[in-house]
């Protein structure tokens, strides 16, 4: 587990942290908010789950989750599964789980940060909140700009003739990412509460290629909303009980414009939206001192409209869709004196 609490350091980002961890390879396409995907004990990327307070980012389209596109500024505590997960995180993975939870407005006050690094890299952000009532709110902005013109070098495609060799800089490789969130909580009585969040993520990135097959003009745009109410009420299930109803919709759309057909092969300006829509119960109680029971109800609906302009006219792909149900239990024992659970 990742807390927001230890030492923090200038720039940081979460493919970095998770791959301080054990069991995690990160593979990261370049330096600070670049593209990277997560493997656990050697699992593929899109068998790894990311959640986010405790809504699932994957997607029908394509399950990888870039890490790149997730900013560390908002996140309270970040917890890793590498097999089964609790009932409380949701449905497993075959590769893990991660569960990120961002931060709670429980104090009021507000903080900022600015810094710049090498090859054109410059980052900010702002955050406040503001409680001491019934309606607590956080909201947070951060922006990030990268040049990434960094020198390498370059063979020609000529490995064995040093003689074409030279160093080039690195074309077309920026980034452009800003990312908000607000949480507003609203305590309906001392053991009930009701939770809104909303987050915003637009983010702009050159594609240069690879090999000798450099693209100047390639990009990727990635934007995403998601929006979720979450009702949380400590005692409804009796003393010591757990009731909590969540709802929540994701709109995620990508586009691609490669007119040279360098990478695509084909020109392509192609504009897919995945609308994802989900409902989660999770519900849990003591039964006894030494055994608590826990249980989830989870569905969601998506649909994956992929979209391909050609001069300058829309034409509109075959729409796929994706339903998704599951339910399970869990049985939690504790017995203090040999401190065995099970």
């Amino acid at each position: 587990m990742i807390t927001a609490d230890r030492t923090p350091r200038s720039g940081e980002s979460l493919p970095q942290l998770l791959s301080e961890l054990p069991g995690m390879a990160v593979t990261r396409f370049g330096g600070l908010g670049a593209s990277a995907f997560l493997s656990i004990r050697g699992s593929t990327w899109d068998q790894v789950r990311i959640v986010v307070d405790g809504v699932p980012l994957n997607l029908a389209s394509g399950a990888q989750i870039d890490l790149g596109s997730i900013a560390v500024g908002s996140i309270e505590r970040i917890e890793v599964y590498r097999a089964m997960t609790p009932i409380s995180v949701g449905t497993s993975a075959l590769g893990g789980t991660v569960a990120i939870t961002t931060r709670q407005p429980r104090a009021s006050g507000a903080e900022a940060e600015a810094g710049t690094g090498s090859f054109g890299t410059r980052f900010g952000s702002a955050s406040g909140s503001l409680a001491g009532g019934p309606a607590r709110v956080y909201a947070a902005i951060h922006l990030l700009d990268v040049v990434g013109d960094f020198p390498y070098a370059w063979d020609n495609g000529t490995r064995n003739n040093p003689a074409d060799d030279e160093t080039r800089v690195r074309q077309n490789n920026e980034i452009r990412q800003g990312d908000a969130v607000v949480r507003a909580a609203l305590a309906l009585a001392p053991t009930r509460e009701l939770q809104l969040s909303l987050s915003g993520l637009g983010r702009r990135q050159g594609v240069p290629g690879f090999g000798t097959h450099l693209d100047p003009e390639a990009r990727l745009t990635t934007l995403r909303g998601i929006a979720s109410l979450t009702y949380t009420g400590r005692d409804d299930l009796g003393p010591a009980g757990r009731l909590q109803l969540q709802a929540y919709s994701i709109v995620t759309q990508q586009q691609f414009w490669d007119p040279p057909a360098i990478i695509s092969l084909t020109p392509a300006d192609t504009r897919d939206r995945t609308t994802t829509f989900g409902a989660t119960a999770r519900a849990a109680r003591a039964a006894t001192p030494w055994l608590k029971l826990a249980a989830i109800a989870d569905g969601r609906a998506e649909k994956f409209q992929p979209r391909q302009r050609r001069d300058g006219v829309d034409v509109i792909g075959d729409p796929s869709s994706r339903l998704f149900a599951s339910a399970g239990a869990e049985a939690d024992a504790w017995w203090e004196r040999p401190r065995l659970g099970v």
